[in-house]
């Protein structure tokens, strides 16, 4: 009996060193750091390009944009229309050296991500998510501007929010 009750002692033992009490936490994973914040607000015209950020190293990124509509202006197309909403560039140096824009058919498209300042549409927002990775000190920029080019008729007002983070 004395054997018996070593012997699964021992199994007991040797089962409980093989398979962990607990299991053992893996690291936590990377998370991302805010860079930079911009607010453009009460705009009344396309946003210039405007330098986000300059990283010091190569780097992955998420930007994330958010319009909305503070005025719009009844002369304008009732329908949203491109040629009547502000929509979001951003720009950056990718590893290969190119340099990337979005917008349109670039990055994101129009009608998903445009802010439309057109008729009494006055709740009138878009957002868009970007990943990418950019090079290192190569500025990382911001702007807008109609898919025509031409302004909509005044008075109109529009915000964007970013925020960029690095992985």
């Amino acid at each position: 009996m004395k054997a018996t009750t070593l012997w699964v002692l021992g199994l007991s033992l040797f089962v409980a060193m093989r398979s962990p009490a607990e299991e053992q936490s893996s690291p936590s994973p990377k998370s991302a750091t805010i860079v930079k914040e911009f607010n453009f607000l009460n705009q009344t015209g396309a946003i210039p390009q405007t330098t986000v950020f300059t990283p010091a190293s190569d780097g992955l990124f998420r930007a994330s944009v958010f319009g909305e509509v503070v005025v719009t202006n009844a002369s304008n197309p009732q329908v949203p229309d491109v040629s009547d909403s502000f929509c979001p560039f951003l720009s950056f140096t990718a590893g290969t050296g190119a340099i990337q824009t979005g917008a349109g058919g670039g990055l994101f498209p129009y009608f998903n991500t445009c802010v439309p300042v057109v008729g009494t549409l006055t709740n009138g927002s878009a957002s868009a998510i970007y990943f990418f990775r950019a090079r290192a000190n190569t500025p990382i920029t911001f702007s807008t501007m109609t898919a025509s080019g031409a302004s909509p008729a005044a008075p109109y007002a529009y915000n964007v929010y970013i925020v960029l983070e690095r992985f």
